[in-house]
């Protein structure tokens, strides 16, 4: 498959645009409104879902030689140590920005603090829960849960995986949620064993991996300028019908189910920078739009829950653009701490170590 290694910016872009949808979707916390803006932008997370479960098949084929243990440790420590400084820093914004809102004192802050320790531990989604700060949260632990099981199985045998595990486990998994749910909501519903966002993120990653297999299909293919019209007019067909019914008045939630084939049709295809999209999106400026958007995905739910009870006067339609404006302006605060950190955190680690190990346990760590 070409290009196997460069980003996609059209995927980018979009993940902006499903960004954006879950901020309109979380909007309901707002006012008590009987038509908030977007009620199906959930759907963006499906779109996170099937972008990782793609990149992770693609991580697979340039994966160091080692047994599967090490390997797979190595994959899900860059993943982490990738998205940390961002996660612990959007952590600390949303504690800081709610304790201000909603006026708390330091020891409701400390002990909220440590109750919400479990979630940055990543065990929430096997029931050891407590106070939860960054709700959204949910979405990046409940993945790395899933691939911690998954990607051992894709290096073990990837045609098997490929091929009969990820599409049995993804119909499974979202068979079951239709059937006793007719929703993919709420995430954080109880089943016993796990929370229902971790079955969402199974089913996601692996109708991802799936998309792998149908984007190396389209890249092998030699089309016509008509073709790459008609590819480039499903894409977009795709995208934008599941943009408008998740702002529809769908009634029945069971409608989401229909909405992932349409993803997973136009994440394939945009990955295979087979249509005319693809030259659409600046690499820098796809990079820069992926990042802005997971810095908005993580900093909006502190303004969504509780705007309301600073500015109790405003309306649904006052709050919108104001939490939309803080959402955005906290996200551009969190990306420059994350530039700061990234630039002089390396250096602050070292000279730590340094200070606290003899010599020869450093030459040897």
């Amino acid at each position: 498959m070409e290009n196997r290694t460069a980003r996609s910016g059209v995927i980018d872009f979009w993940r902006l645009v499903f960004a954006l949808l879950i901020l309109l979707h979380h909007s309901y916390h707002l006012a008590d409104v009987p038509d908030p803006l977007f009620k199906g932008g959930i759907i963006g997370v499906e779109f996170f879902l099937l972008v990782s479960g793609f990149l992770m098949v693609r991580s697979a084929e340039r994966e160091e030689e080692g047994s599967i243990g090490r390997r797979t440790n190595r994959f899900l420590r860059r993943k982490y140590l990738r998205l940390l400084p961002t996660v612990l820093l959007g952590w600390a914004l949303a504690m800081g920005i709610t304790a201000a809102l909603c006026r708390s004192g330091l020891r409701t802050l400390a002990l909220d603090a440590i109750q919400s320790l479990w979630q940055l531990l990543s065990v929430y989604h096997y029931g050891i829960d407590g106070f939860v700060y960054n709700w959204p949260l949910w979405y990046l632990f409940a993945l790395l849960t899933a691939q911690l099981a998954l990607y051992p199985l894709l290096l073990k045998n990837r045609d098997g995986f490929l091929y009969i595990l990820a599409p049995l486990l993804a119909i499974l998994c979202y068979g079951y949620l239709y059937k006793n749910f007719m929703t993919l909501r709420p995430a954080g519903r109880w089943l016993d064993l796990c929370y229902l966002g971790l079955v969402r993120a199974v089913a996601g990653v692996c109708l991802g991996a799936v998309c792998f297999r149908l984007c190396a299909a389209l890249s092998r293919l030699r089309f016509t300028p008509l073709a790459r019209g008609l590819l480039t007019a499903v894409e977009l067909g795709c995208y934008l019908i599941v943009v408008l019914a998740a702002n529809a008045d769908l009634r029945e939630d069971f409608w989401e189910f229909y909405q992932v084939p349409l993803l997973a049709l136009a994440v394939s295809i945009s990955f295979s920078s087979q249509s005319y999209c693809a030259r659409l999106i600046p690499p820098r400026l796809g990079q820069w739009l992926g990042r802005f958007s997971f810095a908005l995905y993580l900093s909006h739910m502190c303004w969504a829950a509780n705007l309301s009870k600073v500015l109790p006067g405003l309306g649904y339609g006052q709050l919108v653009p104001l939490y939309l404006l803080a959402s955005a302006a906290t996200a551009l605060v969190l990306l420059g701490l994350e530039g700061l950190c990234r630039r002089f955190g390396p250096a602050l680690l070292n000279r730590l170590r340094r200070s606290c190990l003899a010599e020869t346990n450093t030459q040897e760590l």
